[in-house]
């Protein structure tokens, strides 16, 4: 009875997990739909401090009104990805431009795949 319920629980997690997943996807999708596709710079790195120092870009490109937008990815890592003076992909959402990330296929669905590989093993532990 006891093994009975644990598997339950991991089945149960596992949907938990993804139905995040998907959740994750379809924001993705649909920020790929409703942004706009430009070019920018790696301005500079900032620092996250936490267990490690983490290292998210500061990214610059030119909105849709000729101004320059400065944003710092959400996504870091504890060696920098991107050297200062890079060229990089960005998305930006066409009605705030300040809503923006770097447009890597990595970047963007990692968190989904992420998320759909835990699930999966734990419904398969379940």
């Amino acid at each position: 009875m006891e093994t009975l319920l644990i598997g339950l629980v991991f089945i149960a997690l596992g949907a938990f997990v993804v139905l995040g997943a998907s959740i994750s996807l379809r924001r993705t999708r649909r920020l790929v739909a409703e942004s706009a596709l430009v070019q920018g710079e790696v301005v500079g790195l900032s620092e996250r401090r936490g267990r490690r120092v983490m290292y998210p870009p500061v990214v610059r490109f030119m909105g849709p009104d000729g101004r320059a937008v400065e944003f710092i990815d959400e996504m870091s890592s504890n060696r920098p990805a991107y050297r200062v003076g890079e060229q990089v992909s960005v998305l930006y959402h066409r009605r705030d431009p300040g809503d923006a990330r770097v447009a890597s296929p990595y970047r963007l669905y990692a968190p989904a795949l992420i998320f759909a590989c835990f699930g999966a093993l734990f419904a398969a532990i379940g």
